[in-house]
């Protein structure tokens, strides 16, 4: 199959505080949580859970909010939870339930993203897709990998706050060849509003 190997070529609405530091871990994040209200994705409800098990008490009797997906009841539910609390606060979910959320304009200080969000390896669908292109990680993979990218953050400035920021901690970034790719193309996302022209559906085959 013929493929476009090109990054998918969109930038965001609005201007975005991005950063990296790979020397930031899960758990300091969570020993610690910015002020503020913060999205954390982790890439799976039992990351999830393991989480909820080690730090609920100790944020608990900090006096700080931990909402978390398959623990917190629905996406309404967490929502609800989400808005109402006061002080600092603190939501775990994965990036693909992230993209669906709905709560207030300025609702969000902060955004972590643990790991690169790439598609599970045994799903049977995508797989049996890849085998149909010569370099399936690279013309495939990737691509869908930006794609995804690119609607956590869109998702992320329809609700952050002015001066909200998004931090990665994926060590990969800087330690692999397609890692610093990929942060070359999310630093590309920042530089210029987005038009009408941007091809946001243009990954019609992902």
């Amino acid at each position: 199959m013929q493929t476009n190997t090109a990054p998918y070529d969109a930038t965001l609405s609005q201007p975005l505080n991005l950063s990296f530091e790979g020397g930031i871990s899960t758990d300091s994040v969570l020993s610690d949580p910015p002020q503020g209200k913060t999205v954390l994705l982790l890439s799976s409800k039992k990351r999830i859970e393991d989480a909820f098990i080690r730090f609920a008490i100790p944020l608990e009797e900090q006096g700080i909010q931990m909402i978390c997906q398959g623990l917190s009841g629905g996406l309404g539910r967490m929502q609800a939870e989400f808005t109402s609390a006061e002080g600092t606060s603190i939501w775990l979910i994965t990036p693909w339930i992230f993209e669906s959320i709905e709560v207030p304009f300025e609702s969000i200080d902060h955004l972590i993203i643990d790991t690169l969000p790439f598609d599970h390896p045994a799903h049977t669908v995508l797989s049996k897709r890849s085998e149909h292109y010569q370099n399936p990680f690279g013309e495939y993979t990737l691509p869908r990998l930006q794609h995804r990218l690119y609607r956590i953050l869109r998702t992320f400035c329809r609700y952050k706050t002015k001066d909200a920021d998004a931090l990665l901690l994926d060590k990969r970034l800087e330690t692999k060849g397609y890692g610093k790719d990929v942060w070359k193309y999310l630093k590309q996302l920042t530089e210029k509003p987005e038009t009408k022209d941007s091809p946001e559906d243009q990954l019609v085959l992902f």
